[in-house]
């Protein structure tokens, strides 16, 4: 996956902001996919079900009673954590809250409304029609309906179905709280390089490749690799600035890889042409 593609949409894990840090504190919402490539990632690699929730914000008294009742049930969020959820939702006028100093999702926290706004073709495309919001399709690791559900669902039939998709999951289940160790860095990485972070994406790319899932380390390092390409072909630009004495134009980028890239090579070596421009 190129940093290009990365940039068409995030890849973020969702966590409530005390997790994202670490905190051990028990989630108070059940902890939505940002994106059905992170959704995908993490059930084949935690070998757990995906339930895709349909949802709208136009008049739909069963999604506004399951909003208010069902989701916010402690028991689902605690059985929440043998699956993957992916609100596939159209509409903001449900508004924001505020989670660590950034507008999220009311519904659906701490997502930001864009997320669920980009899942909501998923759902869509497994309805076809046949069905109308809300309906929670269930499926398995690589995204293959299981079975769906429509209307209002109560937290304890939800559970029920999580246990019915569960018991047709083949595999070893690798808990959240392991997966969250490399994969809340990894995604964490992959938003930062398609919003031009480097030097938070760099870094967390560097803590999700030392964590024991293979799958998630090799996603890591191919982030480092398409970085590394990126501070090269910036570190080219300015030389070729100052192939032609034009120093002014190399100083922009030659500043950019001092800063952000520091950790790479291309950075060093624009440390050292900095250094030589100041001399001068």
């Amino acid at each position: 996956m190129t940093l290009l593609k990365l940039a068409g949409g995030s890849l973020v894990l969702s966590t409530l902001a005390a997790a994202q840090e670490g905190n051990p504190a028990a989630p108070t919402s059940i902890l939505w996919a940002s994106s059905w490539e992170s959704a995908l990632r993490e059930a084949g690699t935690r070998h757990v079900p995906i339930m895709i929730l349909v949802s709208s914000d136009e008049a739909c008294p069963a999604c506004r009673k399951l909003e208010a009742q069902t989701l916010p049930d402690p028991q689902l969020i605690a059985a929440s954590h043998d699956m993957v959820a992916v609100a596939a939702h159209r509409g903001r006028r449900h508004g924001t809250l505020e989670i660590g100093g950034s507008p999220r999702c009311k519904i659906y926290p701490p997502l930001e409304c864009a997320d669920h706004e980009r899942t909501a073709d998923v759902g869509l495309n497994f309805l076809r029609g046949r069905l109308a919001p809300p309906a929670m399709i269930w499926c398995d690791a690589s995204g293959r309906e299981l079975f769906k559900r429509a209307g209002y669902c109560s937290a304890s039939q939800m559970i029920e179905d999580l246990r019915a998709a569960l018991g047709r999951m083949p595999g070893s289940r690798i808990p959240r709280t392991t997966y969250a160790i490399q994969g809340v860095p990894l995604e964490r990485a992959e938003k930062a390089a398609a919003r031009r972070r480097w030097k938070e994406a760099i870094l967390g790319f560097m803590q999700a490749r030392e964590g024991p899932i293979a799958r998630l380390k090799k996603a890591a390092e191919e982030g480092l690799a398409e970085i590394a390409k990126v501070g090269e072909q910036l570190l080219k630009e300015a030389r070729a600035y100052l192939e032609i004495s034009d120093p002014e134009s190399a100083l922009p980028y030659l500043k950019l890889l001092v800063e952000e890239f520091d950790s790479f090579e291309s950075g060093r070596n624009a440390a050292s042409l900095l250094k030589k421009l100041n001399e001068k």
